[in-house]
């Protein structure tokens, strides 16, 4: 499991809202998979949704300080 999502109801307003807390796994395959999962959540939600945690990846390479070098594709991925 990737990511834990949760429902939450205001107790004054009644209002509906939910949170996802992810933490990715380093293979990039299985970040992909969590991005699908994540959209088609989005695409199936009418609520205000708060997505937070660790991807494992990065924006951009000045990001990054040592290490494997990141690929562009990767980088394309996330954003």
């Amino acid at each position: 499991m990737q990511q834990l999502t949760s429902f939450f109801k205001h107790k004054d307003t009644h209002s509906l809202f939910k949170i996802t807390a992810l933490y990715a796994r380093c293979s990039a395959l299985d970040r992909l998979e969590l991005c699908e999962d994540l959209e088609l959540m989005a695409n199936n939600t009418n609520y205000p949704w708060l997505v937070g945690g660790d991807f494992k990846t990065i924006m951009d390479e000045s990001e990054k300080l040592g290490g494997l070098p990141v690929t562009q594709s990767e980088v394309n991925d996330f954003v």
